[in-house]
């Protein structure tokens, strides 16, 4: 079975922002060594987030769009079965664990790569 990661928001738009910085390497990483695990709530705050203009002084919304879809297509979806509230900061509660099944239907596609990104 191969290794299943969770990524915060932050760092992948860090890592979308930055393509030498160290959460684009850890983006990367994951994307090579296994699947990242998205649910249908954290790609909607990761679209919310990633296209916020303030971020448009470090890449245009174009390339921040084609990004997140490369990104999106190389993940697997999830759904979040039973929430699981464990975090030690109560302010960041939406990132909470979660029991999750696989949906065997939107998996990895590896053809595509951020590393031209």
């Amino acid at each position: 079975m191969s290794s299943r990661f969770v990524i915060d928001t932050n760092t992948i738009v860090s890592a979308a922002l930055f393509r030498q910085s160290v959460p684009r390497q850890a983006v990367d990483a994951a994307l090579a060594g296994g699947i990242v695990l998205v649910s249908d709530a954290t790609t909607l705050e990761l679209t919310s987030v990633l296209l916020r203009s303030k971020f448009d002084r470090y890449l245009s919304s174009d390339v921040r769009e084609r990004f997140l879809t490369v990104f999106l297509q190389q993940t697997a979806l999830i759904e979040i079965i039973e929430p699981i509230t464990a975090c030690r900061d109560p302010k960041q509660g939406r990132g909470s664990l979660a029991n999750v099944t696989l949906s065997e239907a939107k998996g990895p596609d590896r053809d595509s790569s951020l590393r031209s990104e």
